[in-house]
């Protein structure tokens, strides 16, 4: 597995364009690091995990 460089960064605002939402990066991990059962739960469009993964703050949202 090849990384790939993240193509934005912590304080960046974003509009996701699949699940249409906006929100702040508020983190960046090279490669996914949670665990397989999140995964399978939350990562409903199965992105690669050797691809930088983003934790956003949602606008108008009360979870991550």
């Amino acid at each position: 597995m090849s990384q790939q460089v993240a193509k934005f960064s912590v304080g960046q605002i974003i509009q996701h364009n699949l699940f249409d939402y906006r929100g702040v990066i508020v983190d960046v991990d090279p490669i996914y690091q949670r665990d397989d059962a999140w995964y399978e739960r939350m990562a409903r469009t199965r992105p690669p995990k050797d691809q930088p993964w983003y934790q956003i703050l949602v606008h108008e949202s009360e979870s991550e």
